[in-house]
């Protein structure tokens, strides 16, 4: 079966990944660009105004003496908009009994609260200290519109990246499982291919993606592929149709002088092997290409794997051998009575010549389907893929009697049932599981 990959562990996956993280990063960029441009522009400003404060305050101070540089302080106090706190020699003039600690000397600058009596507030001022010769003057512009919109500045920026990150992983998540579906398609086709449904072909739109040039370029492949196996399984049909007359005539001429010669019994056992590998041929061909009609019926399960066994048990005991039917079996199949017990006699018959002397030989059902298993000596995983296919026999099943069509029969029938075959190790032996769809 073809594996469900999630789509977190997909490449388109990883690349959505990356995109984001880019996505992040670029998003950091700009917010930090915008920010310089419109608060920074701003805050640059107010330390401009500042030191520029600060140095008209120390020629000031260069200029006047003690009592002159106090008159101009309340001045300044009354008129500017600016905010100012000069350390006298006796008091603090200004706002503050003290000057506030921890403001750095300019053009370094600090944020500091402050408390406005008549509105009840804090607001906040951006200040620093100017040094000049009559003592330390403390410089401060109130920007508490500009921290507000900083605040909603960070608050949107961050508001707006979390957004489109989600965003971005959410598509590309909806895009990875989109693209997994319909690589999904190309994995199903591949696996019904292999399970020898050649007429398995991919949807295409006319003028679609790459995808669906890639389905095009797929059906077109299997349409030549399924071309050339017909015409060389028509070639092989056409010649068993063509020799099928004039052997059955020899048979019969055959027959009609072994009273008076039984030398050639032989020969008309080699000539029945032949006839009998043709009448495969073209049966197994007519169920394929579904000139074979199937009658439907319910089957009770335990009823088919009894009639086989009680039919094989007489060839299991030549070699010794158990057959074992696991229970419960229970439920029923909805097919050809038939065909179906073809294919399981097959399976059980192919058992019996090759699991060997003494073995032990299990049939049971269940919901993966009908499985015949041995503990024989198996075969390789190399030849277990071409189990299946019409006229092979392996090394070790060339000392049994047999027409190399068994399981590539027992696979036209699940086919045509609308099931699969599946063919695995034991270890040791070899499992075969007929998947058919069950009723109840």
């Amino acid at each position: 079966m073809v594996g469900r990959t999630s789509p977190s562990r997909s490449s388109v996956w990883h690349l959505t990944l990356g995109l984001s993280a880019l996505t992040a990063a670029m998003l950091v960029v700009t917010m930090v660009l915008l920010y310089q441009l419109l608060l920074g522009a701003q805050q640059r400003e107010v330390d401009r105004r500042l030191n520029d404060e600060a140095k008209e305050l120390v020629e000031l101070a260069q200029q006047l003496n003690p009592q002159q540089f106090a008159d101009q302080m309340e001045i300044k106090l009354k008129e500017s908009s600016v905010l100012f706190a000069w350390q006298g020699p006796e008091e603090v003039k200004g706002p503050f009994s003290l000057l506030p600690p921890n403001v750095p000397r300019l053009p370094r600058t600090a944020v500091i609260p402050v408390l406005d009596p008549r509105q009840k507030q804090i607001l906040l001022f951006t200040s620093g200290i100017a040094d000049t010769r009559h003592g330390p003057v403390m410089v401060a512009v109130s920007t508490q519109q500009l921290s507000r919109l900083i605040e909603q500045f960070v608050q949107t920026a961050a508001v707006a990246a979390g957004v489109t990150l989600l965003l971005t992983l959410a598509l590309g998540y909806l895009f990875a499982r989109r693209q997994l579906r319909r690589l999904r398609q190309f994995n199903q086709l591949a696996e019904r291919v292999e399970q020898g449904q050649l007429d398995a072909r991919l949807p295409s739109r006319p003028n679609g993606d790459e995808f669906d040039q890639l389905a095009r370029h797929f059906n077109r492949v299997l349409n030549n592929l399924t071309a050339s196996l017909d015409t060389v399984q028509g070639i092989s049909d056409n010649i068993a149709h063509d020799l099928r007359t004039p052997l059955t005539r020899l048979r019969l001429g055959l027959e009609q002088r072994l009273e008076s010669d039984p030398t050639i019994g032989q020969e008309l056992e080699q000539l029945d092997t032949i006839l009998a590998t043709f009448e495969a041929m073209l049966a197994l061909t007519r169920l394929e290409k579904g000139q074979r009609q199937i009658e439907r019926a319910s089957i009770d399960l335990p009823t088919l794997v009894d009639d086989v066994v009680e039919m094989m048990q007489p060839s299991a005991e030549l070699y010794d051998q158990q057959l074992v039917v696991e229970s419960p079996l229970h439920g029923s199949l909805e097919g050809d009575k038939n065909l179906l017990f073809q294919a399981l006699f097959n399976l059980v018959d192919n058992a019996i010549k090759y699991a060997g002397q003494g073995a032990t030989i299990t049939l049971s059902a269940g919901p993966q389907g009908i499985t015949v298993a041995d503990n024989g000596p198996g075969v390789s995983a190399t030849e277990r893929e071409k189990l299946d296919q019409r006229l092979y026999r392996g090394d070790a099943s060339r000392q049994q009697p047999g027409l190399g069509l068994g399981l590539a029969m027992v696979k036209a029938i699940c086919h045509a049932h609308g099931g699969t075959l599946h063919i695995e190790s034991n270890h040791p032996g070899l499992r075969v599981t007929m998947d058919l769809p069950t009723q109840g």
